[in-house]
């Protein structure tokens, strides 16, 4: 295997090389470097809509029922023949038609597309899960406390904690773990997230982009080659990364209740 030789000095201009002042550098095809993710960017729109589509077509079908009531019972003499007997039969017929568009929106249309939203919010949340675990076990493996209740021993532990540490009966160190449930774990149940995407409400992408965005777990394949094998450089950015984490596990929990009444979990 071949090497390559750069000269170590800060002198310029010296061209004399003493043995101290040369750095030999493996030069491999086959090394791997670390990889640091890309940022990725999602825009979202700020706020809700006060008047959302299915307000809109509750409030024109409100509106159709109140013409109707008017043209048959209260103003029925005023349209009894020519021009005025046509205009009535022409806002009445568009009023049943959208009434019996709307009947057989929300028997048939909305109530499919709701059936199959609950069938994919239990595929979701389950996801969402999964990810919510990955990110608690980092935690698991640095310490057994809770980061939000004490940050301060939590920032001692990562300090403490040795990566390249094997424990017992075990095959990989405690670095490989973390990178494992942290970044392969989670970018892998994101990916398979994705596949949904249709389904998916705004503040899940907005909560999973930050997640996956996160100075944590875009740097985290440098474990490997840090110089201190501990996670002190890290401690911030692990703390800001679970409480992402604790705050998608709330949202995942309001969307159970939203979607998921009478479903059990099973794995």
């Amino acid at each position: 295997m071949s090497e390559l030789f750069f000269i170590k000095t800060d002198q310029i201009g010296k061209l004399k090389i003493e043995p101290n002042q040369v750095i030999a550098i493996e030069n491999s095809s086959k090394k791997n470097f670390p990889k640091i993710s890309k940022r990725h960017t999602l825009y979202f729109k700020e706020g809700s809509e006060k008047i959302t589509y299915s307000n809109r077509l509750n409030f024109i079908f409100g509106l159709c029922l109140l013409i109707l009531f008017f043209l048959k019972f209260v103003f029925y003499e005023s349209f009894v023949e020519g021009f005025e007997r046509n205009l009535e039969i022409l806002i009445s017929n568009i009023c049943f038609a959208f009434i019996a568009s709307y009947i057989f929106y929300n028997i048939v249309t909305k109530n499919v597309d709701k059936q199959k939203k609950v069938e994919a919010y239990a595929v979701i949340c389950g996801i969402l899960d999964d990810i919510i675990s990955s990110g608690k076990y980092v935690e698991k493996i640095i310490w057994d406390g809770n980061h939000a209740a004490d940050v301060a021993n939590f920032k001692i532990a990562c300090e403490r904690i040795n990566l390249s540490e094997i424990q017992k009966n075990e095959t990989f160190s405690k670095s490989d773990y973390i990178i494992f449930y942290s970044s392969t774990s989670i970018n892998s149940d994101i990916k398979i997230l994705f596949n949904y995407m249709p389904f998916l409400e705004s503040k899940i992408l907005h909560k999973i982009n930050n997640i996956q965005n996160s100075s944590f777990l875009r740097h985290i394949n440098l474990l490997p080659v840090l110089v201190n094998k501990n996670l002190s450089s890290f401690s911030g950015d692990i703390i800001l990364f679970l409480n992402m984490v604790e705050e998608l596990e709330k949202t995942n929990e309001k969307l159970k209740i939203k979607y998921l009444k009478g479903y059990i979990q099973k794995n």
